[in-house]
């Protein structure tokens, strides 16, 4: 490699690492301020927020057969006969739409 004026290195690829070594440097500080940020936050938010993803999961992998029960039980409120779908249109109508909404 040649050198210029100033010791630097004439081809960019070099700078460019020690650029990205500075980058990687400042990062556990951000992850030190994240810490300080968590210690502010209750307990119960973590908790609130586990149990969310966890209805969600449940939601999203059972909504079909939760959806058809739930129906089941309803049937003799509604008229006798009636079939009950669990597809994808009528979840989406029933379920998913007026809950993300």
């Amino acid at each position: 490699m040649r050198k210029k004026a100033g010791g630097r290195d004439k081809e960019g690829g070099g700078g460019t690492r020690r650029g990205g070594s500075r980058v990687s440097s400042q990062r556990p500080s951000r992850s030190h301020s994240d810490e300080e940020e968590d210690e502010g936050v209750p307990a119960s938010y973590h908790t609130v927020s586990l149990q969310l993803l966890d209805l969600m999961h449940t939601l999203h992998t059972r909504a079909a057969s939760i959806y058809s029960s739930w129906a089941e039980e309803q049937r003799h409120l509604e008229a006798a006969g009636r079939r009950i779908e669990a597809d994808s249109q009528t979840l989406w109508s029933s379920c998913w739409c007026p809950l993300l909404q």
